[in-house]
This record gives C-alpha cells, structure tokens and sequence, in this order.
C-alpha cells in the first residue's frame, strides 16, 4: 500500500512564521513531520477552516496550530479518508451558506431580537464560510466608493518606500489568499484603515506623523493582521440585517455596493484591535523588523491623545484610540522575544533620507492647503 506524503506549510500559532512539514493522512488521525518532530492530530481533534472551494488551499487547525496544503488533490484524498470520524465545520459550500442564516434563527429561537443577538456571536463562525474571492470583490468596491471623493497620492519616492516596508512584511506573512494592496490617500490625516480581501488605505498624515519608517512598518503590521485575521468582515457581518446577508453571501454585486456604503458605523472591537497589536507585533519581528517602531508610535498617540477628524465619508474609519494598556501589552509582546539575536533586525530602507522624505510631503501638504481646496471634492474652497 502506497502512502502520500503532502508537503505543507506548519504553523505553531505562537509566531508568524511558518515551518515546512511532509503530512501523511491514517484513517484515524493526521501525521506531520516538521523539523524533525513528529506531530499526530486526531481527526476528530481537527477543524477545516479553508479548502471548502475548488482552488483554495486547505487549511487544519487544531487548537492553536494549523497546517496549510497548496495541493488540489490533497483536498480530495483528505474527504475520502477522514470521512467517518473527521471533525469538519458544516455547512461548507455557498448553497449551504445561504441557509445558514435560517439555521441561526431556528437554533436562537423565534424572536428577532434574540436572533439579532446571535449574530455577533456567529460572526466569525460565518467568516470562515466567506471565500476570499467574496471578500476581495467587496474590499475593491468599498475603496472605489471611498476614494471617490478624495485622490490618491501621487509620489513616486513615497509609493516605492512602501511597496519595499510591504514587501519586507510579506516575509512573515507566509502562505495567504490575498494579495495586500496599499494606497495613500491625499489627506492630511492619521490613520490607516484595512478593507476586506487585502486592501489597505494609509493616509498621508500619519506618513508625516512618523519618524522612522520602522513606525511607518509598524502600522502596516497591525493592519495586515486586520487583514489576515479577517476582522474587517466580521465586523461586517456583525451588523447585517437578515436580507442583506442573504444577498451577500449569493455574490449581488448591488447589495455588495450597498455594504461598501454602509459600513459607516463599523469600528474595530477591542478584541480584533489587540489581535492585531500583538500578532502584528510577531509579524514585525518574523520580518527581521525592529517591532519597537509600532510600540513608539502608538506611545506617540497615547501621549498626544489624538482624536482624528475625518472628512467626508471616512469619518466612519477606525481611530485607533490608543490606551497606556494598549502600548504596555505590545512592549510585553516585545520582551518575550528577547531572546531574539543581536543584529537580527535589519534596517529599512537603509540609505533612505526618511525624514528627508516626509519633508517633502509636508511641503507638499502646505502648498495644497495654499491653494484653498476642498480635498474632499478638489474643488476651490468656500
């Protein structure tokens, strides 16, 4: 009897970083090697949170830990053999995720305010159902009705400083469905803000806010994990009426556009927010990037007690209001990495005049307010 190994992707859930590993399906349990140890998860132990859609990559996790197979065949074998005592989430598929929503009522029970109590609860549970291709269609058209009102900015320098600080996180995101997008928004405020599926949008006053691109790295990080972790739609989801989540999960494209214009009340819980603080924090440094650049920055605004006044239609958009709390939990995050080696941080943007550069945009924000323009419509103000 011939046995597969599958390669895969392992991940410890107490970092970032991923290990390589050769899984070997039984009929009772799953077996990995990683680094020389061996690893056995029983099935019933385990649950599939990706996988469910042709071309996805399927993810395991059990507890903490997860692993990760590119191989579309190894979804297939993975059925057939764990078919009898496999733990797997129900309802996989979008026909089952339509009728999800009925389950919820039946099993809350007949009042609309109970159900509507439930759905915080099941939010994440739902998300997990959500294929990445839905939440990519959304967060693309949530942009495109944002930035409808304000241009992106344009400056070539800027722009490659942060496709290089992406690119450099991208070393400690591992495997992911999306594809980070980032763009500057031509605003003078602070703050950034991740959409679902991958997008984020950095606005050109927090750039001018920081004094080292560290910093800037260190706000990249925690909206990534925003990202990654899926936070952006589940707040969503949080706040659907029953029709709308029907309409969404079918893929209509105009009760899409309608949430992308709606999701004017969605903030960040403070769970989601510290998730991303501390998971952000182990992106940094599996990013061999100095994580005390977000610990300063974040120290920065709690000490200034900076209350942004977003214009127009993105004063729905997270403040991220940082708390002392806030800033001690990410310097504990910090320390439990001090064993880190010396000189395993590597500078960005080595030979980078940052401050140089931040000059410039700061130029050029002045001579914009110059000229009297509403940014919101790039109309001359009144």
């Amino acid at each position: 009897m011939n046995i597969s190994i599958w390669q895969a992707r392992y991940y410890d859930g107490l970092s970032a970083a991923s290990h390589a590993a050769e899984v070997t399906l039984g009929p009772s349990s799953l077996t990995f090697k990683t680094e020389g140890v061996s690893h056995s998860w029983p099935y019933k132990e385990i649950s599939q949170t990706l996988g469910h859609y042709p071309g996805e990559p399927v993810r395991l996790e059990r507890g903490t830990e997860a692993i990760s197979v590119d191989d579309p065949a190894f979804r297939e074998t993975l059925k057939k053999t764990s078919k009898t005592s496999f733990k797997r989430r129900p309802l996989a598929g979008r026909r089952l995720l339509f009728w999800l929503p009925i389950l919820l009522i039946i099993g809350l029970g007949s009042t609309a305010a109970l159900y509507f109590k439930g759905i915080p609860a099941a939010s994440s549970y739902v998300a997990d159902f959500i294929p990445p291709s839905l939440e990519i269609k959304l967060g693309h058209t949530t942009e495109k009705s944002l930035l409808a009102a304000f241009d992106e900015y344009e400056n070539a320098e800027m722009s490659e400083a942060v496709r290089v600080i992406v690119e450099r996180l991208m070393v400690g995101v591992g495997e992911t469905p999306y594809e980070l997008n980032v763009k500057i928004v031509d605003a003078p405020v602070k703050n950034a803000f991740a959409l679902p599926g991958g997008r984020i949008l950095l606005f050109k006053g927090l750039i001018e806010s920081t004094e080292t691109p560290e910093e800037l790295a260190g706000v990249l990080a925690h909206e990534m994990v925003h990202v990654l972790k899926r936070h952006s739609t589940k707040g969503m989801l949080r706040q659907l009426s029953t029709y709308m989540l029907f309409s969404f999960m079918t893929g209509d494209v105009n009760t899409i556009a309608s949430i992308a214009q709606n999701l004017g009340n969605m903030r960040y819980s403070r769970e989601f927010e510290t998730e991303a603080d501390i998971v952000g924090t182990q992106l940094l440094i599996a990013s061999g990037i100095d994580p005390a650049g977000l610990r300063d920055f974040f120290g920065k605004l709690s000490e200034d007690g900076i209350n942004n006044e977003t214009p127009g239609p993105f004063s729905y958009l997270s403040t991220h209001p940082v708390s002392e709390q806030r800033v001690d939990s990410i310097a504990a995050e910090e320390e439990s990495y001090t064993s880190t080696e010396p000189g395993a941080y590597r500078a960005l943007l080595a030979g980078v005049d940052w401050k140089g550069l931040i000059a410039c945009t700061c130029k050029e924000t002045h001579n914009h307010d110059d000229n009297s323009t509403d940014p919101r419509t790039n109309h001359p103000s009144k």
